[in-house]
């Protein structure tokens, strides 16, 4: 069931799908950044290195009458640039 589900959600699109939990009331996704880089804010230089990860969770919607629940594995970047504040 949990493969049937799967093909029938929205595309998210920069995410990587990599678990779907299906229970009688509740719908659960795990997602992960697909990118291996981002943006620093204030110089928009791109970098790899990470200073830590964390989950966030967002439990407001629904899908095929459950609760939809979902699960994403952040990342914080470490800005390489030394001129950057």
């Amino acid at each position: 069931m949990a493969g049937t589900i799967a093909s029938r959600l929205p595309d998210f699109p920069d995410f990587d799908l990599t678990a779907v939990t299906v229970a009688t009331e509740i719908i659960g996704l795990g997602l992960r950044p697909s990118s291996a880089s981002a943006f620093c804010p204030v110089c928009h230089q791109p970098t790899t290195r990470i200073h830590s990860r964390y989950s966030r969770t967002l439990a407001d919607g629904s899908v095929h009458r459950r609760q939809l629940l979902l699960r994403v594995a952040a990342r914080k970047f470490v800005c390489v640039n030394p001129l950057c504040g």
